[in-house]
């Protein structure tokens, strides 16, 4: 296992990065999240089923169901999104040009009761991993950006994510990462992310405080 760093613009550089999203796989809801999620989507295609919910509240979205039941219906809120279109890779002019689909999807989602910043992104990250990232009030918080309205914050962050992409030799880490982990068997299969979730769930770490800063400390990866 290669030594791959991150280079995140104002905060520092994150070493070990593949060792850290073993333990990130390990410890939070990869397994009832990203590996469910995409066993669902296998299945259910750009539709919303129930359990694309439970996934989404794995990650701590706390989201009614009911809140989802609309919006189950409707077939082109996620069939609107190509899905072979990457986030970080895009140029400013295919994003531009993409951007105000994903802004509307947003402003659909959390236009209900009960569906917020977190819930929308989340389950549009389950379905477009690649293309949508899920943003939450601890990235929200790490970035420095407005907590609202919620398609602004989404796309303030989704921007930061794109811009520490681009940012030396980012891009080219994060493909090193996602190759190292499909080499690494988790829960009886190889770990498969995208780069996009990659990035985001490093962020989060950082993110996150007092859940992770000791560990890298004693581990001398600060």
């Amino acid at each position: 296992m290669s030594e791959v760093s991150i280079t995140i613009p104002s905060k520092g550089t994150l070493s070990h990065c593949v060792e850290r999203m073993l333990v990130y796989c390990a410890l939070n809801a990869y397994q009832r999240y990203d590996l469910a999620g995409a066993k669902l989507n296998e299945i259910c295609g750009d539709s919303i089923h129930e359990k694309h919910v439970h996934c989404v509240n794995a990650m701590n979205a706390r989201s009614p169901l009911k809140a989802w039941a609309s919006l189950m219906l409707e077939l082109d809120l996620i069939g609107s999104l190509p899905t072979d279109k990457h986030l970080l890779e895009m140029s400013e002019d295919e994003w531009s040009k993409l951007r105000p689909k994903v802004c509307a999807a947003i402003d659909r989602m959390t236009s209900v009761t009960g569906i917020g910043l977190a819930s929308a992104t989340k389950m549009l990250a389950l379905k477009r991993p690649e293309l949508v990232s899920a943003c939450d009030a601890q990235l929200v918080t790490y970035f420095g950006v407005s907590a609202s309205p919620h398609v602004a914050a989404a796309m303030a962050l989704m921007e930061r994510f794109r811009v520490i992409a681009a940012h030396t030799d980012n891009l080219d880490a994060l493909a090193t990462i996602k190759g190292e982990l499909a080499a690494c068997t988790m829960f009886g299969q190889p770990v498969c992310l995208s780069t996009t979730r990659i990035l985001e769930a490093l962020c989060w770490m950082e993110a996150t405080e007092g859940g992770y800063s000791d560990l890298w400390a004693a581990l001398a990866w600060d």
